[in-house]
């Protein structure tokens, strides 16, 4: 079993164009980074005063500034000038040899760091600067080795020759941007500043304002405007949704105009914000303060730009002025039920479930404080959201054998062994142990079977039976997974990660665990059985042992 791992991880690999596995680099440099933040979290180092780290923070994002932009222009020109053979769609071998250095120097890099950001050595800056570069260059490079040979790599760097001093402008001018943007919040506050207190005057008549601290107060209650509650987060969150939406459905719209949704979208979420924190003041002088300033002050921003997005999109798609799809559909009325039939989307039975279960989760959590007392809502909207799909749940294979609970039953003692490392234990929530008996048993209850039941159909459905699909073709749904490849594999695992806060680091080991079993049996029902069969266990480790951290 130890040596099939790595034989069949290097056959998939070796069935990768190089420009795919340079996504595998990505996406390996990405997790590591991740990992030594981590193990690093709350240490410092100071050698060379703020101007030395000052500037490694912005030679660092230069560096992945730099990347973007490179990768960015080298594809572009790859496909404008075309070479005999194309370097980016070869199949070099992969070897595994040069993954022993990468991990061996990776590890004595992040030893060696921690270690000085310990204080368990002192060093000077010149010795400091000489062994980071040399040991970061030697991962970068044996991870590169270990994707392909360095000469199948330095056929791709003479073929995009141009790319590589083109990056720079582009690299440069994305840092001055970030760099400049930094100035707007000063202004954007002030200006969010101003919009709450219009909004709230009419409503409050002795709102008390002060413009130095820029706080707003009744008798009750007091909202201070922050650099943090300036909005343009939200901006930014629009603007990427906004860019990556279109594009992704570019064939569908008229172009420029469609690019009026950007800015719309822009103002709009900067103008929502400001009735969030309106609303927030409103319920803590309500009083509700505990409700305004934990629960709705950490959801109502992405209830915002969910709001905003999904709000956009619906009009974007049914607009025959933006959409030219709808524009055909009423120029070509005969071809109407086709098109009707072609707009029904085959990813909603995947998605659907778990989106229910986010949003139902982000309301609820909204108006509650510390404890999310209405869960069983959250297990009753997720299986309300499964029952209407039924129909199409029975054409997938729910069969599993033994091998999903003893995977399932192995991530549990991993994700128990490593949530210990990562966060702190405690008890159950104040407002659970202060319930009543039977509301206590009720509310564990359906945490039990949210976890056990709908949480693991969901969340499979929707990162297994979707995403791990749909990041190899558009036809997600007609692809067995035995056709999955590693990258797609290792992305939705991260994917599946990334929604679980601090335990991330097990989520992803788990998310590989459960799309390996997907792919190796060719079923949906043995991830399934493997996710449900963990959060059994966690439930069981949680009640017996007290360990609410977990839950």
């Amino acid at each position: 079993m130890t040596r099939f791992l790595p034989q069949f991880a290097a056959k998939s690999l070796s069935e990768l164009r190089l420009s795919a596995r340079l996504g595998v680099i990505a996406a390996i440099l990405i997790v590591e980074t991740l990992t030594r933040a981590l193990i690093l979290d709350g240490l410092s180092v100071d050698l060379g005063g703020a101007e030395f780290n000052d500037a490694r923070h912005w030679l660092f994002r230069f560096c992945i500034a730099y990347a973007g932009a490179f990768t960015i222009l080298a594809y572009f020109s790859r496909r404008s000038h075309r070479t005999n053979p194309d370097p980016w769609e070869s199949r070099p071998p992969v070897r595994l040899m040069a993954l022993l250095v990468h991990g061996v120097s990776l590890l004595a890099l992040e030893l060696w760091s921690a270690q000085l950001y310990q204080g368990k050595f002192q060093i000077s800056l010149i010795l400091f600067s000489t062994v980071w570069s040399v040991a970061s260059t030697i991962c970068v490079v044996s991870l590169f080795a270990t994707l392909a040979p360095l000469r199948a790599w330095w056929g791709v760097l003479l073929s995009t020759r141009p790319a590589g001093i083109h990056a720079l402008l582009p690299a440069a001018v994305a840092l001055l941007a970030f760099k400049g943007s930094q100035t707007l919040w000063a202004s954007a506050t002030s200006v969010t500043f101003w919009l709450v207190r219009v909004v709230l005057k009419p409503f409050y008549p002795m709102l008390r304002t002060d413009t130095v601290t820029q706080t707003l107060s009744t008798d009750h209650f007091a909202v201070t405007v922050t650099s943090a509650c300036s909005g343009l987060e939200g901006v930014a969150l629009i603007l990427v949704f906004c860019t990556a939406w279109l594009w992704y459905f570019r064939d569908d719209f008229y172009f420029p105009r469609s690019l009026i949704v950007v800015p719309l979208a822009a103002v709009a979420i900067f103008v929502l914000n400001a009735f969030r924190i309106g609303a927030l003041l409103a319920i803590g002088d309500a009083g509700y303060a505990r409700i305004a300033s934990v629960g709705f002050h950490s959801q109502a921003g992405w209830i915002s730009f969910n709001c905003v997005a999904l709000t956009f999109a619906v009009v974007a798609r049914g607009s025959p002025w933006l959409n030219r799809r709808i524009q055909h559909a009423v120029a070509v009325p005969a071809r109407s039920e086709t098109l009707i039939a072609e707009q029904v989307n085959p990813a909603a039975p995947y998605l659907m479930p778990f989106l229910t279960i986010l949003a139902v989760g982000m309301l609820t959590r909204a108006v509650t404080a510390d404890f999310d007392s209405f869960y069983p809502l959250r297990f009753a909207c997720a299986a309300a959201a499964l029952w209407v799909f039924r129909e199409t749940y029975r054409s997938l294979n729910w069969h599993f054998s033994w091998r999903g609970p003893c995977a399932g039953a192995a991530t549990c003692l991993i994700w128990v062994l490593m949530s210990n490392q990562l966060i702190a234990s405690h008890g159950p929530p104040e407002e659970l142990s202060g319930a009543s008996a039977a509301a206590r048993f009720t509310w564990i209850f359906f945490r039990a079977a949210g976890s056990i039941l709908t949480v693991p159909v969901a969340e499979e459905l929707a990162f297994r039976g979707y995403l791990l699909r749909r990041l190899m073709g558009r036809d997600f749904d007609t692809l067995p997974f035995h056709c999955v490849r590693w990258p797609a594999l290792l992305l939705s695992a991260c994917a599946f990660g990334v929604g679980h806060g601090q335990l991330w680091l097990p989520s992803i080991l788990a998310g590989v665990v459960y799309g390996f079993l997907a792919k190796r049996t060719g079923t949906l029902g043995e991830s399934v059985a493997a996710h449900a069969t963990t959060n059994a266990l966690l439930a069981a480790y949680v009640l017996k042992n007290d360990q609410w951290q977990l839950w």
